[in-house]
Parts: structure tokens; C-alpha cells; sequence
């Protein structure tokens, strides 16, 4: 008999998603390669905490320090 396989819901796989450091780190080290290459790189998210963690990161990285916009201001809120 094959192994039983737990049908899990999309909003529980898109969770496992936006909170898979392993995952967000690859991304944000693809966002750095763009950057330092001069180029553009757009993030395409519905997930307005996965916008503030790879703005934060970035931001922090550029300037040298840590934000945390206040909630309702900026891209990604709507």
C-alpha cells in the first residue's frame, strides 16, 4: 500500500512558503546578485510580511541599520 499522503490546505502551503527561512534566504541572496549587478529586481508577493522582511533586510544591508515602517505606510498594504 502506497504511504498516506495529508491533503494540507493552499493557505497552509503558502505559509510553509513565506516562513521557510532556507527559502527567504536564497531569495534575498538573488535580490543582493541583482542589485550588486546594477540591476532592478522587482519581488512579486501578495504576502505584505514577506515585502516589510526583504525591505528590512535590504534597507538594513544598504544603510546599516534596522526599520520597521509603521503599520498602513507603503507598497505592498492594500
Amino acid at each position: 500500500m502506497p504511504p498516506s499522503v495529508e491533503k494540507r490546505e493552499m493557505h497552509e502551503l503558502y505559509a510553509a512558503l513565506v516562513g521557510n527561512k532556507c527559502r527567504n534566504d536564497f531569495i534575498f541572496e538573488d535580490l543582493l546578485t541583482c542589485i550588486k549587478a546594477g540591476r532592478s529586481p522587482i519581488l512579486l508577493t501578495e504576502r505584505t510580511s514577506q515585502v516589510d522582511e526583504f525591505a528590512s533586510r535590504i534597507v538594513a544591508l544598504l544603510i546599516g541599520l534596522c526599520f520597521r515602517r509603521p503599520s498602513g505606510i507603503g507598497l505592498g498594504d492594500g
